[in-house]
C-alpha cells in the first residue's frame, strides 16, 4: 500500500517480474487519514505486513503500525525493516528528504510501537553491514533493523 499510484505501478511490476502477481496486490490508500479510506475497507486479513524502507516517511509510525495491524489474522506476523537512529546526516536523495518524518527507529521504539498496537513476541535485530543506496552518483550508507511481532 502507498499512497503515491506510481509507487504501485513500480511495486507490480517487481512483483509480476518475481512472478509474484498472482499472490500479492498492491492499493493506493493512506492509512494515516482521520477516517480510513472505503476503498481500503473491503481489505482481508493478512498472515503477513511488512513495512520496508517505508515507516520512517509516515507522518505518524505509530497510526500507521496500529492501522496495519488490524488487517493482521490471528497468528500473522508484522515485519518491519527500517533505519536504526543516527545523526541527523545526509538522509536521502532528491524529493524523497522531504517526506522523512523521523530518523529512525530504537529497539524501544520499535517494541513500543508494537505493542501500542496490540501485537507480541517482539523482536529486533540489526543488520551488520550498512546498506548502500546510490543515486545519480551519490552514495550514502545506512545502518537498518529487522523487526517483527505477531498477532496473538
Amino acid at each position: 500500500m502507498d499512497t503515491s499510484p506510481s509507487m504501485i505501478v513500480e511495486y507490480e511490476k517487481n512483483a509480476q517480474a518475481a512472478h509474484l502477481n498472482q499472490k500479492i496486490v498492491g492499493r493506493t490508500g493512506d492509512l494515516l487519514t482521520p477516517v480510513v479510506e472505503e476503498s481500503l475497507a473491503d481489505l482481508p486479513k493478512f498472515d503477513i505486513v511488512a513495512v520496508s524502507m517505508a515507516l520512517h516517511h509516515f507522518e505518524n509510525p505509530r497510526l500507521g503500525v496500529q492501522r496495519l495491524a488490524s488487517w493482521i489474522k490471528t497468528g500473522g506476523v508484522f515485519v518491519v525493516i527500517d533505519l536504526v537512529v543516527q545523526d541527523h546526516g545526509p538522509h536521502g536523495f532528491g524529493g524523497a528528504t522531504g517526506t522523512i518524518s523521523t530518523h529512525g527507529f530504537s529497539r524501544t521504539d520499535m517494541q513500543r510501537i508494537f505493542e501500542e498496537a496490540g501485537l507480541r513476541g517482539f523482536d529486533y535485530k540489526v543488520v551488520p553491514k550498512p546498506l548502500k543506496f546510490v543515486h545519480d552518483g551519490k552514495a550514502i550508507e545506512k545502518t537498518v533493523f529487522i523487526a517483527r511481532a505477531q498477532r496473538v
